[in-house]
């Protein structure tokens, strides 16, 4: 191939030709010359990568490690020595502050580091392009039953935080504080249906964000937030599950589904919402037995688990609250086992795993922010 093959083509063909590379080809590509690193770092490119960027995960491991963030891209076909699915290491990187992972949309990984002594750190990072900024803490920083949420606007593209507490303990209703990136100001808004949050992360899914709350009787409920109009909605759990298990079950976006994971001491069963919004639409798709040789592991299965992901042949991937497990439920077998672990093992503090699409979005679009490069 001539060297000045690409001198002719027109800059939406290249463009469009290096949108299709894997991350880190695409990363070299910017040292090629000032017009491709000009491309790549256009608003034009980052939109166009998006849809074509191959899903993994984003894993927080402990600030002990050298770098203790890791992104991975799911692979679907499964490796024959294990018999399981595996991910390919995307990216190692050291972020200037401590703080978790939370919740990640379009690239964009929301995280946070909660001090009882000080208000909350909060940061809105792409590790891709290697910026971010930092959110000026709420205006109520109390810690009680507190959660976050982070999301889209379908209509307007604005991005958005939102926190629901409570400022005292008891039968008290929650508040909420919502946070437009870009404004620089956190607003009260109504909480809608008084509800009990315990802390879950708010998952995000069709321009709403999601949390498994309790009424008054101690029922599960599916608070929703519509991103755009800041109303509040509640949506049922699915139905015919045991009263017991409402501290026992996890509440996660699969796919394109709501997901409900009840955690059972041997096994673990899987709801999806087939059709987004309708209650009936609730099934259980999978039943997964833990085998007694799994739960007896010192270390396994100790905590929450839930599902970060089913592949093409229906094997689940399978990830546990706090700890740097993976376990992968082969479908066609009905066994589960240890699957490529990836993460190291971490002495101090949470692990934290979420679901992430690497993107080249930059948070420099946030112009009005307080915005920083690693």
């Amino acid at each position: 191939m001539r060297q000045d093959f690409f001198a002719f083509l027109p800059s939406e063909i290249i463009v469009d030709i290096l949108s299709r590379l894997p991350i880190l080809t695409i990363l070299g590509c910017k040292f090629v010359c000032k017009s491709w690193l000009d491309q790549l770092e256009s608003s034009e490119f980052a939109d166009l990568h998006l849809p074509q960027s191959v899903p993994g995960l984003a894993v927080f491991q402990g600030p002990e490690l050298s770098k203790p963030y890791k992104i991975y891209e799911f692979v679907e076909e499964v490796d024959l020595r294990r018999s399981a699915h595996f991910c390919n290491v995307v990216l190692e990187f050291k972020f200037p502050h401590f703080a978790h992972i939370h919740s990640s949309v379009n690239g964009l990984l929301f995280m946070y580091n909660q001090d009882t002594r000080s208000p909350p750190s909060l940061f809105v990072c792409n590790p891709i392009t290697r910026d971010y900024v930092t959110i000026p803490p709420p205006t109520e920083c109390q810690l009680l039953d507190h959660t976050f949420g982070f999301g889209l606007s379908k209509t307007t593209d604005k991005y958005k935080l939102v926190k629901i507490f409570r400022l005292c303990s008891g039968s008290a209703p929650p508040d909420c504080e919502v946070y437009t990136i870009g404004t620089r100001s956190w607003r009260s808004i109504a909480a809608g249906t008084p509800l009990k949050y315990d802390g879950n992360i708010g998952a995000f899914l069709n321009g709403n964000l999601h949390w498994l709350a309790f009424d008054s009787k101690e029922c599960p409920q599916i608070s929703c937030f519509d991103v755009e109009t800041e109303l509040f909605s509640i949506l049922a759990c699915p139905p015919d599950r045991p009263h017991d298990l409402a501290y026992f079950c996890c509440f996660t976006v699969l796919g394109d589904n709501l997901c409900v994971c009840d955690n059972l001491e041997d096994m673990i069963v899987i709801w999806l919402m087939k059709d987004y919004g309708v209650e009936k639409s609730w099934t259980k798709e999978y039943v997964i037995k833990i085998p007694s040789y799994v739960r007896n592991q010192l270390g396994k299965f100790c905590g929450y688990r839930f599902p970060v992901k089913i592949f093409e042949d229906g094997d689940v991937l399978i990830a546990e609250e706090d700890s740097s497990e993976l376990f992968c439920y082969s479908n066609k077998y009905k066994t589960i086992r240890e699957s490529t672990d990836p993460a190291e093992s971490c002495t101090y503090g949470r692990i934290s795993t979420v679901f992430y699409t690497a993107s080249f979005l930059s948070t420099k679009m946030f112009v009005t922010e307080e915005g920083s490069s690693f």
